[in-house]
């Protein structure tokens, strides 16, 4: 009878600080989700982008993508927008040309063989002239919006 009575003693107390271990853990944890976390060093974006935008006609929905990377909440000294315009014969250029944040590279010459080739003929350019200027880079249709936080 002794000797069941110090085994399930033994056992309670295994349990007791198993289950206390559990119970610090859960309530250390709440603390760590309901504290306010400040943030830790620079918290500012590091990264520098090419903004790569192939485009052939796109005067009427240029303007849209253009405003929207425009109003990004990202630093505007860490990205640029390289516009690709493919044999266009509308106001493409001339509207990508409004905005100081963007460069039009042109493409007049050459067969009309479609976004691959214009972007293959871009990316060469823009990696031999401005590869030391970003590190990543993202492309986009003409025709697309780019939400505010998307960076």
């Amino acid at each position: 009878m002794i000797i069941a009575i110090i085994i399930f003693t033994i056992l309670q107390v295994i349990s007791s600080v198993l289950i206390g271990w559990h119970v610090l853990i859960a309530f250390l944890g709440t603390i760590q989700l309901i504290r306010k976390k400040e943030p830790r060093g620079d918290s500012q974006p590091m990264n520098r982008f090419a903004v790569i935008v192939y485009a052939r006609n796109e005067e009427k929905v240029l303007t849209h993508l253009l405003k929207s990377l425009k109003d990004q909440d990202y630093p505007k000294k860490k990205w640029h927008v390289y516009l690709l315009a493919d044999h266009c014969t509308d106001g493409t250029v001339k509207v990508a040309k409004k905005y100081p944040f963007v460069t039009v590279y042109e493409r007049t010459d050459g067969p009309q063989s479609g976004k691959g080739a214009v972007l293959m003929w871009g990316l060469a350019k823009i990696l031999r002239e401005k590869k030391d200027t970003f590190d990543a880079l993202m492309i986009f249709d003409a025709d697309n919006v780019a939400k505010y936080d998307f960076n």
